[in-house]
């Protein structure tokens, strides 16, 4: 399977994922605010697969784009984040 094959797989179902969060979302009387929502890319280094397939990666609700963060766990790991049960359970997933 090529990198451009997996990388239209990869925003294919992403897109389907925030698709499904917005018709819920809907459904239940909520608007997603495209304008406070982002997405970020959770890796350790630029040369893994995860970031190559999404590097450039542009992700939409409702036809509006939503922001990436362009942001590393190793960027994270600097703030005060680190020290969070979160950052603890992402951390160790990787």
């Amino acid at each position: 399977m090529s990198l451009t094959h997996l990388k239209n797989r990869l925003y294919q179902l992403l897109q389907k994922a925030i698709h499904k969060i917005n018709k819920y979302s809907k459904k239940w009387g909520l608007k997603l605010n495209v304008h406070k929502t982002k997405y970020m890319l959770i890796a350790n280094n630029y040369k893994r697969i995860s970031y190559e397939l999404s590097s450039n990666l542009s992700l939409e609700i409702n036809n509006q784009k939503i922001e990436k963060l362009e942001t590393l766990l190793s960027q994270v790991k600097n703030t005060n984040y680190q020290n969070t049960k979160t950052y603890n359970s992402i951390n160790n997933s990787i």
